[in-house]
């Protein structure tokens, strides 16, 4: 079974410091039992301080917590409050958030959604999807913080008012882009598991490792993406499997897994 990792919205912060260090290193004992092809992290590897050295530590401690694993870390809006990208990519020794990448014939194609002049928005803008444009190939696994699947948001306690600071600014413009050519779309950012298919291209929202939640401040969300055989996504809470969600099956507009106890 050849599978890629998705982590997504770890928010490593002083508070609950030692909580996410153990769901981390809980996870990555069953990666190791897993053993995908790949790992990619879809952004807020922090939950930014205001505080520069402390999100640089912070930061730190992410990238120790998965050394020696196959990582791609893409960027989120709590990661660049104090930071530049040039600081990030010094801390996590990656050169670039923008790019693509084959996984045993699979095209992963991720991007670099946050905003540089706001604290929570995402934009791809023109020269980006340009670019996309130009690298997307058919059949390609789509990666984003900012979600570009129009995941319902009604019950979602952090963006249901907000849905602006939700989605990805020129949502319309990049499903114009990558439709139907990919397979799918990656998503965190709303710390809610969905999936749903639209406009002929299954789209998955990835749960939160932590904060998905007031209530739940670490749960350990995760999931990994099986590419022999039609796309599916299997959902993990820390090492325990919790859901199978056949993505390549899913009817157009068809909404599911409003979340994973």
């Amino acid at each position: 079974m050849t599978t890629v990792a998705i982590l997504t919205d770890v928010h490593m912060r002083e508070d609950q410091q030692t909580a996410v260090t153990e769901t981390l290193q809980t996870i990555r004992g069953r990666l190791e039992q897993e053993d995908p092809e790949h790992v990619f992290v879809l952004g807020d590897l922090i939950q930014d301080s205001d505080n520069s050295a402390t999100d640089r530590d912070q930061i730190a401690r992410v990238a120790d917590l998965l050394d020696g694993v196959s990582v791609t870390y893409l960027l989120g809006n709590h990661d660049t409050v104090t930071l530049s990208r040039t600081e990030i990519a010094d801390l996590l020794g990656q050169s670039t958030f923008r790019g693509s990448r084959d996984v045993a014939g699979t095209q992963f194609v991720y991007l670099d959604t946050q905003r540089s002049d706001h604290r929570v928005l995402g934009e791809l803008g023109r020269d980006q999807r340009e670019w996309l444009a130009e690298t997307v190939q058919p059949g390609a696994v789509v990666l984003l913080h900012h979600p570009v699947g129009p995941f319902p948001i009604q019950e979602n306690h952090w963006f249901w008012d907000a849905p602006a600071r939700a989605f990805l600014g020129d949502q319309q413009a990049t499903l114009d882009t990558i439709c139907p050519a990919a397979r799918a779309t990656v998503s965190g950012h709303i710390h809610q598991t969905s999936a749903v298919r639209h406009r002929d291209v299954a789209h998955l929202s990835v749960n939160a490792i932590s904060k998905e939640h007031p209530d739940r401040p670490v749960s350990g969300h995760w999931a990994l993406l099986d590419l022999d055989r039609p796309l599916t996504a299997e959902l993990f809470t820390g090492d325990a499997h919790r859901q199978t969600v056949r993505l390549a099956s899913l009817e157009d507009i068809e909404h599911v897994t409003r979340g994973v106890e």
